[in-house]
């Protein structure tokens, strides 16, 4: 995930940290990371900082169906999940 043009969260499973830190980023690179990251957020894009063309990436909707339906699955997810794990013991 691009932090900034010089800071990306990675991870590579085997990889020391000396091998991270050479990893480097152009802003052109930087740049198509973020704007995958924000067309794929689920709901909500976190930034330190204003993102001047967010509208343009990814346009905002309001859908109180969507929501209902969100809400929902939160209220009933703990106990369908504990249904389920009930098959494990």
């Amino acid at each position: 995930m691009p932090l900034t043009s010089h800071h990306l969260l990675f991870t590579k499973v085997g990889c020391g940290k000396e091998e991270i830190d050479n990893v480097s980023f152009d802003e052109s690179t930087v740049s198509v990371l973020r704007t995958i990251i924000i067309r794929n957020a689920f709901r909500y894009v976190f930034s330190k900082q204003e993102i001047p063309d967010i509208e343009s990436i990814r346009p905002r909707t309001v859908n109180p169906e969507l929501c209902a339906q969100i809400d929902e699955g939160r209220q009933v997810w703990d106990k369908a999940q504990s249904e389920v794990e009930q098959g494990y013991k």
